[in-house]
């Protein structure tokens, strides 16, 4: 039985609240580290600054961050079409990752990647299509309009624990 509401946004939601009353109420959470403020709204689009000394210094070390996170696409991508039962074409792949990368940057981004945490929790919660990637971008543009200053309270150790319990579930042994 699958529960309505995934167990991670359970656990997320109380933690986070047990992390309220210690740092707020009970005025003691020194020693627990948490999110803290987060920049509230949507970032403006703009070019990315610097000199261009600069950008051929950061070159081999972008170079090396688009060749992983390509193989982490890719890994990601050839488990879930085994899982699934759909090919996977490396180019458009490969292409979608470019044209994302280049709007990311627009915006003053990090490199983005597929996702392991992402894609499990989206599998585990019956998502199969790309809506479940749409509702998931639109909950975050409501949660940077709306929810900033409530999520401020979230427990960085809850949010570790969540990532690493949905990408243990990747592992495989006999592989």
């Amino acid at each position: 039985m699958k529960p309505a509401i995934p167990w991670s946004s359970l656990i997320l939601v109380g933690s986070e609240v047990m992390a309220f009353v210690i740092h707020r109420v009970i005025k003691r959470g020194e020693d627990l580290p948490i999110v803290g403020d987060l920049p509230w709204g949507l970032p403006t689009p703009g070019l990315p600054s610097g000199s261009v000394s600069e950008m051929l210094q950061l070159l081999p070390i972008a170079a090396a961050i688009a060749g992983v996170g390509f193989l982490e696409s890719m890994v990601i991508s050839k488990k879930y079409g085994e899982k699934y039962k759909y090919e996977v074409n490396l180019n458009r792949e490969l292409n979608a990752l470019g044209v994302m990368n280049m709007c990311v940057a627009i915006f003053g981004g990090f490199p983005t990647t597929g996702s392991f945490s992402k894609t499990v929790i989206n599998d585990d919660l019956g998502g199969r299509r790309q809506l479940g990637s749409i509702v998931g971008g639109v909950f975050l543009v409501f949660c940077l309009l709306f929810l900033t200053p409530l999520l401020s309270f979230i427990p960085r150790a809850t949010l570790a624990g969540i990532i690493i319990s949905a990408v243990v579930k990747l592992i495989e042994i006999d592989e």
